[in-house]
C-alpha cells in the first residue's frame, strides 16, 4: 500500500528500484514517489540541490501524467488521479486533494468501473483484482473522509460506488477457529 494506493508488490520494487522502463509499472508512480519522498527525507540534500531535484522530479511526473491522459488506460488513469489526490492530502492542500480526487471519481463512473462485472462471473482473486478492488474502495473512503474532516459536501459521487460495494462485492469471513465444531 504506498499512499492509500494499493499496489502490488512486484510494483512496489520497482518503484523502490526507479525502474523506469514501465513493463512493471508506469513510471508515473517512479517519478511521483521521487518527488513527494524528498518531503520525507531524513537527510535533504541543500535547499538548491533540492529544489533543483524538486523541480525535475515535479517536472518528470507533469509530463508522464500528460502521456498517461492521451492515452487509453483509464484505470491506470484514474490510479495516477488518485495518487495525486491522496499526495495532496499529506501535504495538506486539501483544495486541491479534492479537486483530483472529483477527476478519479469521474473516471470511475463514466467508465462505469465497478467491484464486480456485471456481465460476466467474477474473476479469480489475483493481485491485478485485489489492487482494482481496493482502489475503488478507497475512492469512497477519500470522498467520505474529506466530508468528515472537512465539512464538505455529502459525499455522492460515490454513491454508485458506495452501494454496489455494500450489496454486491462478496465478502466473506471463514468462521472462526473452533466454531465449527458447534455446527
Amino acid at each position: 500500500m504506498t499512499m492509500g494506493l494499493r499496489l502490488r508488490g512486484d510494483k512496489q520494487e520497482a518503484i523502490m528500484r526507479g525502474d523506469l522502463c514501465g513493463t512493471v509499472v508506469n513510471p508515473f508512480f517512479v517519478h511521483h514517489a521521487h518527488a513527494l519522498g524528498m518531503h520525507y527525507c531524513a537527510t535533504l540534500p541543500d535547499g538548491k540541490t533540492a529544489v533543483i531535484m524538486q523541480a525535475r522530479y515535479g517536472q518528470l511526473t507533469w509530463e508522464t501524467l500528460a502521456d498517461i491522459s492521451k492515452g487509453r488506460d483509464r484505470f491506470l488513469l484514474l490510479e495516477v488521479m488518485f495518487t495525486i489526490a491522496s499526495s495532496c492530502v499529506l501535504l495538506r492542500w486539501l483544495d486541491v486533494t479534492q479537486a483530483y480526487l472529483l477527476k478519479a471519481i469521474c473516471i470511475a463512473n463514466e467508465r462505469h468501473m465497478s467491484f464486480v462485472p456485471k456481465d460476466s462471473p467474477a474473476p479469480v482473486f489475483s493481485g491485478d483484482v485485489h489492487e482494482h478492488i481496493a482502489q475503488l474502495s478507497q475512492l469512497i473512503y477519500l470522498e467520505n473522509f474529506l466530508f468528515l474532516t472537512r465539512n464538505g459536501v455529502e459525499p455522492k459521487a460515490t454513491s454508485r460506488l458506495e452501494k454496489e460495494f455494500r450489496t454486491e462485492l462478496e465478502v466473506t469471513n471463514p468462521p472462526p477457529v473452533g466454531l465449527d465444531l458447534l455446527t
